[in-house]
């Protein structure tokens, strides 16, 4: 792949915010190998969002080595740069170790400006991205696609409006229905003039029972609160690698959380105002789940 005029700009204004030579150096080929793949993806007919990810936030891109490209409605891509010479290991910095769908290896050709697409591999077993594990760049694209099947989109919008009104869906139940004993950390950081429902999650491929939850708080209308979670139903803890992904009406990723080990909750709070469309997606192991709002 050619490195274009474009991405050779961005890259230099983004290193020029940083406050040493490696840093700077660190962020410019970062954005370059984001925008390389980011490139590829649009010419393959992949639809991204080049400034939704960390890599275009100026305080996270100075605190962090981050590399990320957010595929919309799927998730985020690490792109790492490589200009040395092809080697057999290919450090991941901690940050960008999770809350990936995989991560892909460039290498660049300082003489001549180009870029080569080594491959990918769709996740990580350390903080290593190894050579012999790179599968051809080709195969991203039915990674991504197969990603992209598997999201579950739910029947219908659920209207928040109507929850002010006291009118709920049948699969949205009062947390005292739904969770048949008090649970300890089921905590809403909303006081006011709340409304809480819950709704169980079944996957085709794991017996892991959880809760999604929303709870809107109308005290400052039309500006409302929003708190949304996962909480487990019959466990005390979360299973580890449960993704919250927060679209907006554009299906572009607002927010994303993994679970580890021992989390018995994992949440959002935003707000937003009547009109607004979002989604919620969970991602457990090979099953996807999306529930669509309007408020």
């Amino acid at each position: 792949m050619p490195v274009t005029q474009n991405a050779k700009q961005l890259a230099g204004q983004f290193a020029s915010q940083q406050p040493t030579e490696d840093k700077a150096r660190r962020v410019y080929l970062n954005t370059l190998a984001v925008c390389a793949i980011d490139n590829f993806l649009r010419i393959m007919g992949v639809p991204t969002n080049l400034k939704a990810g960390d890599s275009w936030n100026p305080a996270v891109r100075f605190a962090a080595d981050i590399a990320d490209l957010t595929i919309t409605g799927v998730g985020r891509l690490e792109c790492r740069p490589s200009i040395d010479r092809v080697t057999e290991v290919y450090p991941v910095p901690p940050e960008a170790c999770s809350d990936r769908i995989g991560y892909t290896v460039v290498h660049f050709d300082e003489t001549q400006m180009e870029a080569t697409l080594l491959g990918f591999v769709p996740t990580l077993n350390d903080d290593k991205i190894r050579l012999r594990d790179l599968q051809p760049i080709d195969k991203l694209l039915v990674h991504l696609a197969r990603l992209k099947a598997k999201v579950q989109i739910a029947p219908s919008i659920v209207a928040l409006s109507r929850w002010i009104e006291g009118v709920f869906e049948d699969s949205w139940q009062a947390l005292e229905t739904l969770f048949a004993a008090p649970h300890p950390e089921f905590a809403f950081r909303l006081k006011h003039q709340s409304v809480k429902r819950a709704k169980s999650l079944n996957f085709e491929h794991s017996p892991s029972s959880i809760a999604l939850t929303v709870a809107l708080d109308t005290t400052n209308t039309p500006k409302i609160e929003l708190l949304v979670g996962l909480y487990p139903l019959e466990r005390t803890y979360l299973p580890p690698r449960l993704k919250l992904v927060l679209l907006d009406e554009e299906e572009k990723v607002v927010m994303e959380a993994e679970t580890r080990h021992e989390n018995q909750n994992v949440q959002f709070e935003f707000r937003g105002e009547t009109g607004d469309r979002f989604s919620v997606r969970v991602e457990l192991g090979e099953d996807s789940i999306v529930e669509s709002f309007v408020i």
